[in-house]
């Protein structure tokens, strides 16, 4: 008998590598890819330790979640198969059990519930694969209500995320290659949602007798974890899940045979979390730093170890330079707008807006611009109101938004105004990036401040 089945948990190695068998070597050939596991110079020497990121978002269907999937659908009797399977996803396991079910050929007995609002490439690569895919509930939670109604009803079975042990098992083989790869490993960082993922890799870990500790990493708004294990009961949070980035983590409740695993061998002072702030920024920095899309989930764990490299979690001090840590990429389904949009806002300086009463004459938009153009300042916007009523006669209103680079510079840019005579009415600093609250812009120097205001502009302020 081994450790973790006298711990009451019924995986062991053996059964992580024959899912790697199943995954790797059946008889219709590999059904997934063995994803790599590369270093990352400029992260490594961003974060003080030696970063590898273990590539996931190349995997088939764009995340891990085929591997559970399918070791799960493989195992299902013929009567089962033959009656088709239902289920319940944030858009990644319903891609992988789309593949999986398109494998045995049973796509068309296939159901597919997301919750609504769902990223619509996870669900157009879904319905690709010729499975039913309906949108349904606010989140994962009450999707998943709908799928086991669905389940039942039809006589159907229901194919779980993370709360099987043949999808943890599945999930697994992702520890297996990280430790093949590199035994020396200090630690895993990976991300956490229902907690399949997590509780494979630590029974792979656990099974190979290995040092390396597994750290698992939520959103701060759906910590389901960290609040299970604060309570010693998988329980659910008293409040849906609120994270606007990490779609594929953003569960209340975790899975009880991850939450047993989880217990018995990571424990609470290996589990953390972090908020979409700083998931944001993580996405951005494998994107720049390392030439990498990974959605919010995906990059989730490398919010983390930017957390403990920076001395921000108590109970897992930093790693040193000599430490390998592996981040797990977990997936790379965004939308391309919206990681355009992540990598323009993350990269761009600070933004000065300013409103300036303008003497409305020919010719007096470009005199006011020269100096802008004299300091080196890019301007992102301009837009001149005609309509605004509170500026005295023969005054316009005309709203810059200007790309600053430091407090200097904006210094610089409102005394250049004032000296042409023009009357900054109002400037203030907003950081495109997302703050650690949540909040989508934020005065990041200074209050909103007024240079010289007019009675009337005071007053209304």
């Amino acid at each position: 008998m081994t450790e973790t089945t006298k711990m009451g948990i019924p995986v062991d190695l053996a059964a992580i590598e024959t899912a790697r068998d199943l995954l790797f070597h059946g008889s219709g050939g590999p059904i997934a890819t063995r994803t790599p596991l590369v270093p990352s110079d400029p992260l490594s020497n961003q974060l003080g330790c030696r970063v590898w990121l273990k590539l996931e978002n190349l995997q088939k269907t764009g995340s891990y979640k085929i591997r559970g999937a399918y070791n799960n659908i493989a195992n299902l009797t013929p009567e089962q198969a033959q009656a088709g399977i239902v289920t319940a996803s944030a858009g990644n396991h319903a891609q992988g059990v789309a593949l999986a079910a398109a494998a045995f050929g049973i796509a068309d007995r296939t159901t597919v519930f997301v919750p609504i609002g769902t990223p619509r490439v996870k669900q157009e690569n879904t319905r690709a694969y010729g499975v039913d895919v309906y949108e349904v509930g606010e989140n994962f939670d009450l999707a998943r209500d709908h799928a086991y109604a669905q389940a039942a009803e039809s006589s159907r079975v229901f194919i779980e995320p993370f709360d099987d042990w043949r999808t943890i098992t599945g999930q697994g083989t992702i520890g297996l290659e990280m430790l093949d790869d590199l035994p020396s490993a200090k630690a895993i960082m990976s991300p956490v949602g229902g907690g399949g993922l997590i509780a494979g890799i630590a029974l792979a870990v656990e099974g190979r007798e290995s040092s390396t500790s597994v750290i698992g990493v939520e959103a701060d708004g759906a910590a389901c974890l960290v609040w299970a294990l604060d309570r010693d009961a998988p329980d659910a949070m008293p409040h849906p899940p609120r994270t606007q980035i990490a779609d594929g983590i953003k569960v209340s409740r975790i899975g009880e045979r991850p939450f047993l695993v989880a217990k018995k061998l990571i424990g609470r002072e290996r589990v953390m979390t972090v908020p979409d702030t700083e998931i944001v920024a993580a996405i951005a920095d494998l994107m720049v730093y390392a030439k990498i899309i990974a959605e919010g989930a995906g990059a989730t764990a490398l919010a983390g170890l930017r957390d403990i490299q920076l001395g921000r979690v108590p109970s897992i001090p930093p790693f040193g330079q000599d430490d390998d840590v592996i981040v797990l990429v977990s997936g790379g389904n965004i939308d391309p707008s919206f990681s355009w949009r992540i990598l323009y806002e993350q990269s761009v300086p600070n933004l000065l807006v300013l409103r300036i009463a303008m003497p409305d004459r020919p010719g007096e938009l470009l005199r006011m611009l020269l100096p802008i153009a004299h300091l080196n300042v890019n301007i992102i916007d301009v837009d001149v109101n005609r309509l605004d009523a509170r500026p005295r006669m023969g005054e316009r209103i005309v709203e810059l938004c200007v790309a600053i680079t430091a407090q200097a510079q904006a210094d610089s840019l409102l005394i250049a105004l004032q000296t042409k005579g023009y009357n900054v009415l109002v400037s203030r600093w907003q950081d495109p990036r997302l703050d650690r609250t949540g909040n989508l812009s934020r005065s990041i120097l200074t209050p909103d401040r007024s240079f010289g205001p007019t009675t009337r502009e005071a007053s209304d302020a």
